[in-house]
Protein backbone atom coordinates (compact mmCIF):
# COMPACT_ATOMS: atom_id res chain seq x y z
CA UNK A 1 0.00 0.00 0.00
CA UNK A 2 1.20 3.83 0.01
CA UNK A 3 2.07 4.47 2.98
CA UNK A 4 1.11 8.75 2.31
CA UNK A 5 -1.96 7.36 1.46
CA UNK A 6 -2.55 5.07 4.07
CA UNK A 7 -1.84 7.18 6.74
CA UNK A 8 -4.73 9.88 5.31
CA UNK A 9 -7.21 7.50 5.22
CA UNK A 10 -6.06 5.81 8.48
CA UNK A 11 -9.21 5.36 11.41
CA UNK A 12 -9.17 4.22 14.66
CA UNK A 13 -12.69 2.98 16.12
CA UNK A 14 -14.43 4.38 19.60
CA UNK A 15 -17.23 2.66 19.61
CA UNK A 16 -18.52 -0.57 17.68
CA UNK A 17 -19.77 0.51 14.64
CA UNK A 18 -18.27 4.54 15.12
CA UNK A 19 -14.87 5.50 14.07
CA UNK A 20 -12.40 8.56 14.28
CA UNK A 21 -10.96 10.12 10.96
CA UNK A 22 -8.37 12.43 11.09
CA UNK A 23 -8.76 14.25 7.81
CA UNK A 24 -5.24 15.57 6.85
CA UNK A 25 -4.21 19.07 5.32
CA UNK A 26 -2.30 18.72 1.83
CA UNK A 27 -5.22 16.51 0.14
CA UNK A 28 -7.53 18.95 -0.38
CA UNK A 29 -9.71 19.73 -3.75
CA UNK A 30 -11.19 23.14 -3.48
CA UNK A 31 -12.62 23.54 0.33
CA UNK A 32 -12.70 19.74 1.26
CA UNK A 33 -10.42 17.27 0.75
CA UNK A 34 -10.38 15.66 -2.55
CA UNK A 35 -13.19 12.62 -2.93
CA UNK A 36 -10.75 9.65 -3.23
CA UNK A 37 -10.12 10.51 0.51
CA UNK A 38 -13.34 9.62 1.82
CA UNK A 39 -14.15 7.38 -0.80
CA UNK A 40 -10.62 4.89 0.96
CA UNK A 41 -11.38 6.24 4.29
CA UNK A 42 -15.33 4.58 3.85
CA UNK A 43 -14.34 1.09 2.41
CA UNK A 44 -11.75 1.08 5.08
CA UNK A 45 -14.07 1.69 7.67
CA UNK A 46 -16.21 -1.02 6.30
CA UNK A 47 -13.60 -3.63 6.18
CA UNK A 48 -12.28 -3.02 9.45
CA UNK A 49 -15.70 -3.12 10.51
CA UNK A 50 -16.14 -6.64 9.14
CA UNK A 51 -13.34 -7.71 10.46
CA UNK A 52 -14.31 -6.76 13.60
CA UNK A 53 -17.44 -8.42 13.36
CA UNK A 54 -15.83 -11.78 12.17
CA UNK A 55 -17.65 -11.50 8.83
CA UNK A 56 -14.80 -11.01 6.47
CA UNK A 57 -15.17 -14.88 5.30
CA UNK A 58 -17.57 -16.77 4.10
CA UNK A 59 -18.55 -20.17 4.75
CA UNK A 60 -15.85 -21.62 2.49
CA UNK A 61 -12.85 -18.98 4.34
CA UNK A 62 -12.53 -17.04 1.16
CA UNK A 63 -12.14 -13.17 1.93
CA UNK A 64 -15.18 -10.87 1.53
CA UNK A 65 -14.00 -8.50 -0.83
CA UNK A 66 -15.52 -5.16 -1.60
CA UNK A 67 -16.96 -5.85 -4.87
CA UNK A 68 -19.15 -2.70 -5.63
CA UNK A 69 -19.17 0.62 -3.76
CA UNK A 70 -21.65 3.31 -4.23
CA UNK A 71 -20.79 6.73 -2.66
CA UNK A 72 -22.48 10.29 -2.82
CA UNK A 73 -20.49 13.37 -1.24
CA UNK A 74 -23.14 16.00 -0.43
CA UNK A 75 -20.92 18.65 0.75
CA UNK A 76 -16.75 19.19 1.37
CA UNK A 77 -14.97 17.32 3.90
CA UNK A 78 -13.10 19.27 5.95
CA UNK A 79 -9.93 19.23 7.26
CA UNK A 80 -10.29 17.90 11.10
CA UNK A 81 -11.55 15.16 13.12
CA UNK A 82 -14.60 13.54 11.15
CA UNK A 83 -16.97 10.11 12.83
CA UNK A 84 -17.56 7.94 10.63
CA UNK A 85 -20.51 5.16 11.46
CA UNK A 86 -20.52 1.91 10.16
CA UNK A 87 -24.13 -0.26 9.60
CA UNK A 88 -24.26 -3.86 8.12
CA UNK A 89 -27.36 -3.83 6.39
CA UNK A 90 -27.46 -7.52 5.34
CA UNK A 91 -25.27 -10.26 5.98
CA UNK A 92 -25.89 -13.52 3.62
CA UNK A 93 -23.74 -16.87 3.22
CA UNK A 94 -21.46 -15.51 0.63
CA UNK A 95 -21.96 -11.44 0.11
CA UNK A 96 -22.62 -8.78 3.16
CA UNK A 97 -24.39 -5.25 2.24
CA UNK A 98 -23.09 -2.46 4.10
CA UNK A 99 -23.73 1.38 4.69
CA UNK A 100 -20.83 4.37 6.16
CA UNK A 101 -21.24 7.71 6.32
CA UNK A 102 -18.96 10.89 6.94
CA UNK A 103 -20.32 12.78 9.83
CA UNK A 104 -19.10 16.10 10.32
CA UNK A 105 -18.86 18.38 13.56
CA UNK A 106 -22.71 19.43 13.10
CA UNK A 107 -24.00 16.12 13.05
CA UNK A 108 -25.07 16.42 9.35
CA UNK A 109 -23.65 13.71 6.72
CA UNK A 110 -20.97 15.10 4.00
CA UNK A 111 -20.35 11.68 2.48
CA UNK A 112 -21.98 8.16 2.09
CA UNK A 113 -21.42 4.96 1.06
CA UNK A 114 -23.05 1.49 0.33
CA UNK A 115 -20.76 -1.61 -0.32
CA UNK A 116 -21.70 -4.99 -1.40
CA UNK A 117 -18.64 -7.69 -0.22
CA UNK A 118 -18.57 -11.10 -1.34
CA UNK A 119 -16.52 -14.41 -1.69
CA UNK A 120 -15.49 -15.68 -4.74
CA UNK A 121 -17.63 -17.87 -6.29
CA UNK A 122 -17.32 -21.43 -6.91
CA UNK A 123 -19.10 -22.06 -9.74
CA UNK A 124 -19.32 -25.51 -11.62
CA UNK A 125 -18.42 -25.75 -14.98
CA UNK A 126 -18.73 -21.86 -15.62
CA UNK A 127 -18.93 -20.24 -18.88
CA UNK A 128 -16.03 -18.26 -20.34
CA UNK A 129 -17.57 -15.00 -19.14
CA UNK A 130 -14.48 -12.57 -19.38
CA UNK A 131 -13.87 -13.84 -22.80
CA UNK A 132 -17.42 -12.21 -24.27
CA UNK A 133 -16.62 -8.66 -23.09
CA UNK A 134 -16.67 -6.17 -25.95
CA UNK A 135 -14.38 -3.83 -24.64
CA UNK A 136 -10.52 -3.81 -24.84
CA UNK A 137 -7.79 -2.23 -23.36
CA UNK A 138 -6.51 0.85 -24.91
CA UNK A 139 -3.45 0.39 -26.65
CA UNK A 140 -0.21 2.67 -24.71
CA UNK A 141 3.35 3.24 -24.20
CA UNK A 142 4.95 0.86 -21.56
CA UNK A 143 4.60 2.95 -18.28
CA UNK A 144 8.57 3.51 -18.48
CA UNK A 145 8.41 5.66 -21.83
CA UNK A 146 6.12 8.43 -20.56
CA UNK A 147 7.35 11.08 -18.09
CA UNK A 148 5.41 11.59 -15.06
CA UNK A 149 3.20 14.74 -15.63
CA UNK A 150 4.45 17.78 -14.04
CA UNK A 151 2.16 19.85 -12.16
CA UNK A 152 1.04 23.55 -13.37
CA UNK A 153 0.32 25.79 -10.19
CA UNK A 154 -3.00 25.98 -10.34
CA UNK A 155 -3.49 21.90 -9.50
CA UNK A 156 -5.52 20.74 -6.32
CA UNK A 157 -2.98 19.87 -3.50
CA UNK A 158 -4.22 16.89 -3.38
CA UNK A 159 -2.44 15.88 -7.17
CA UNK A 160 0.91 16.05 -5.42
CA UNK A 161 -0.24 12.47 -3.80
CA UNK A 162 -0.59 11.06 -7.33
CA UNK A 163 1.95 10.14 -10.42
CA UNK A 164 -0.23 10.86 -13.04
CA UNK A 165 1.63 9.94 -16.59
CA UNK A 166 -0.23 11.57 -19.41
CA UNK A 167 -1.04 10.19 -23.20
CA UNK A 168 -4.21 12.06 -23.89
CA UNK A 169 -6.62 14.36 -22.71
CA UNK A 170 -4.60 17.69 -21.92
CA UNK A 171 -7.24 19.80 -19.43
CA UNK A 172 -8.05 23.47 -21.50
CA UNK A 173 -7.02 22.07 -24.56
CA UNK A 174 -9.69 22.20 -27.07
CA UNK A 175 -9.10 17.92 -27.22
CA UNK A 176 -11.89 15.67 -27.00
CA UNK A 177 -13.40 14.98 -23.90
CA UNK A 178 -11.82 12.27 -22.98
CA UNK A 179 -8.40 11.10 -21.10
CA UNK A 180 -5.69 8.34 -21.08
CA UNK A 181 -2.59 7.46 -19.08
CA UNK A 182 -0.74 5.77 -16.56
CA UNK A 183 -2.15 6.21 -12.76
CA UNK A 184 -0.35 5.34 -9.39
CA UNK A 185 1.15 6.50 -5.73
CA UNK A 186 4.45 7.45 -5.46
CA UNK A 187 5.21 5.42 -2.82
CA UNK A 188 3.30 2.02 -4.22
CA UNK A 189 4.74 -1.43 -2.71
CA UNK A 190 0.89 -3.47 -3.17
CA UNK A 191 -2.76 -2.58 -3.93
CA UNK A 192 -5.66 -2.76 -1.79
CA UNK A 193 -9.38 -2.39 -2.62
CA UNK A 194 -9.26 1.89 -0.60
CA UNK A 195 -6.46 2.92 -2.95
CA UNK A 196 -8.07 0.91 -6.49
CA UNK A 197 -11.40 2.30 -5.60
CA UNK A 198 -10.00 6.30 -4.63
CA UNK A 199 -7.28 6.47 -7.28
CA UNK A 200 -9.64 6.10 -10.06
CA UNK A 201 -10.66 9.69 -8.70
CA UNK A 202 -7.09 11.16 -9.46
CA UNK A 203 -7.97 12.39 -12.65
CA UNK A 204 -9.36 15.97 -13.82
CA UNK A 205 -12.89 15.60 -15.46
CA UNK A 206 -12.68 14.75 -19.43
CA UNK A 207 -14.96 17.77 -19.96
CA UNK A 208 -12.55 19.58 -19.14
CA UNK A 209 -10.22 18.91 -22.05
CA UNK A 210 -12.25 20.82 -24.39
CA UNK A 211 -12.82 23.53 -22.59
CA UNK A 212 -10.25 27.02 -23.20
CA UNK A 213 -10.71 27.49 -19.43
CA UNK A 214 -11.34 26.27 -16.06
CA UNK A 215 -14.77 26.01 -15.02
CA UNK A 216 -15.56 24.39 -11.16
CA UNK A 217 -16.81 20.83 -10.92
CA UNK A 218 -18.45 18.40 -8.35
CA UNK A 219 -18.22 14.59 -8.56
CA UNK A 220 -22.39 14.12 -6.67
CA UNK A 221 -22.35 10.56 -7.56
CA UNK A 222 -19.75 7.79 -7.44
CA UNK A 223 -20.26 4.17 -8.43
CA UNK A 224 -17.58 1.63 -8.90
CA UNK A 225 -17.26 -2.04 -9.61
CA UNK A 226 -13.78 -4.23 -8.85
CA UNK A 227 -13.54 -6.83 -11.05
CA UNK A 228 -9.93 -7.75 -9.95
CA UNK A 229 -8.55 -8.44 -6.31
CA UNK A 230 -5.95 -5.68 -6.01
CA UNK A 231 -3.81 -8.78 -3.85
CA UNK A 232 -3.37 -10.30 -7.17
CA UNK A 233 -2.15 -6.77 -9.07
CA UNK A 234 1.62 -6.64 -9.92
CA UNK A 235 2.71 -5.04 -6.85
CA UNK A 236 4.41 -1.26 -7.37
CA UNK A 237 3.56 -1.27 -10.88
CA UNK A 238 0.80 1.96 -12.07
CA UNK A 239 -2.51 1.05 -14.26
CA UNK A 240 -3.18 2.50 -17.14
CA UNK A 241 -6.56 4.77 -16.80
CA UNK A 242 -8.99 5.49 -19.41
CA UNK A 243 -11.58 8.27 -19.60
CA UNK A 244 -14.81 9.47 -21.25
CA UNK A 245 -17.88 12.21 -21.08
CA UNK A 246 -20.81 10.08 -21.84
CA UNK A 247 -23.28 12.95 -22.07
CA UNK A 248 -24.68 15.86 -20.16
CA UNK A 249 -27.59 18.11 -19.87
CA UNK A 250 -29.16 20.80 -17.42
CA UNK A 251 -25.51 21.04 -15.81
CA UNK A 252 -24.86 17.84 -14.96
CA UNK A 253 -22.09 15.25 -16.92
CA UNK A 254 -21.71 11.42 -16.72
CA UNK A 255 -18.67 9.74 -17.47
CA UNK A 256 -17.33 6.28 -17.08
CA UNK A 257 -13.77 5.53 -15.89
CA UNK A 258 -11.78 2.44 -16.20
CA UNK A 259 -8.58 1.09 -14.49
CA UNK A 260 -6.47 -1.90 -16.11
CA UNK A 261 -3.20 -3.76 -15.55
CA UNK A 262 -0.55 -3.23 -17.85
CA UNK A 263 -1.32 -7.18 -19.07
CA UNK A 264 -5.07 -5.72 -20.19
CA UNK A 265 -7.04 -7.26 -17.50
CA UNK A 266 -10.03 -4.57 -16.26
CA UNK A 267 -9.57 -4.22 -12.90
CA UNK A 268 -12.48 -1.20 -12.37
CA UNK A 269 -15.12 0.68 -13.90
CA UNK A 270 -16.79 3.60 -12.60
CA UNK A 271 -19.26 6.04 -13.48
CA UNK A 272 -19.54 9.47 -11.84
CA UNK A 273 -22.31 11.67 -11.80
CA UNK A 274 -20.52 15.29 -12.31
CA UNK A 275 -22.31 18.41 -11.44
CA UNK A 276 -20.79 21.92 -13.34
CA UNK A 277 -20.95 24.32 -10.48
CA UNK A 278 -21.17 27.18 -12.53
Amino acid sequence: MSTDFEHAIAVSEVADGIYRWVVPDGWQQGRGAWGGLPVGALIGSIRAAQDAAGSGHGSEHSPRLVRSVNCQIYAPVLVGVQQITVNLIRRGSAMSTWSATVIDESGAPSAQITALTGVARELTDPPPISTWSTITVPKVPHWSKIPVLSLPDFAPAFSKHIEQRLIEGIAMSGGAARALGWVQFPDQHSWSPEQVYSIVDAWWPTVLAPMTQMRPLATVNFAAHLLMDPAMMPAGEPLIFESFLLGAKDGFLSETRRLWTGDGQLVLENLQSIALIR
